[in-house]
């Protein structure tokens, strides 16, 4: 009778491994934050993080832009926002679901801060000291 119960646990055991074989990842979609000068077009800030993929996750992140200007971005699975304040307070905020950066996307802040363009885009490749506090 051991041998039998050796033999399915085998059995039971080849059949669950082979299921193994053809593992599937999926790269978690990315966004990523662009905001420059209006004027000359130079580049500010330019990073890119991944977008959660567990329900409540929430990931923020805080960028110098320039002088005392600071832009604050805020990530869950549902929803991208990048807000904007300095030293006198709130500046502005724009955003989007997240879901649309599963794909190729971006939008452009319809308001930015005076002086500034800013944007969000999909399928950048986030840098190799992510994350970048």
């Amino acid at each position: 009778m051991s041998s039998r119960l050796a033999c399915a646990l085998l059995a039971l055991i080849a059949l669950g491994s082979s299921g193994c074989e053809e593992l599937e990842y999926v790269d978690p979609a990315t966004v990523e934050l662009s905001v420059s000068s209006a004027a000359s077009g130079k580049q500010l800030v330019r990073r890119c993080n991944y977008i959660p993929v567990l329900l409540g996750s929430t990931v923020r992140f805080s960028y110098h832009v320039e002088g005392d200007m600071v832009a604050h971005l805020e990530i869950t699975r549902e929803n991208i926002k990048v807000s904007f304040e300095d030293s006198s307070g709130w500046l502005g905020a724009f955003g989007a679901p997240s879901s649309l950066f599963a794909e190729s996307f971006s939008l452009d802040d319809p308001e930015p801060p005076p002086g500034l363009a800013a944007s969000l885009s999909s399928g950048c490749e986030p840098s190799s000291d992510w994350p970048d506090r």
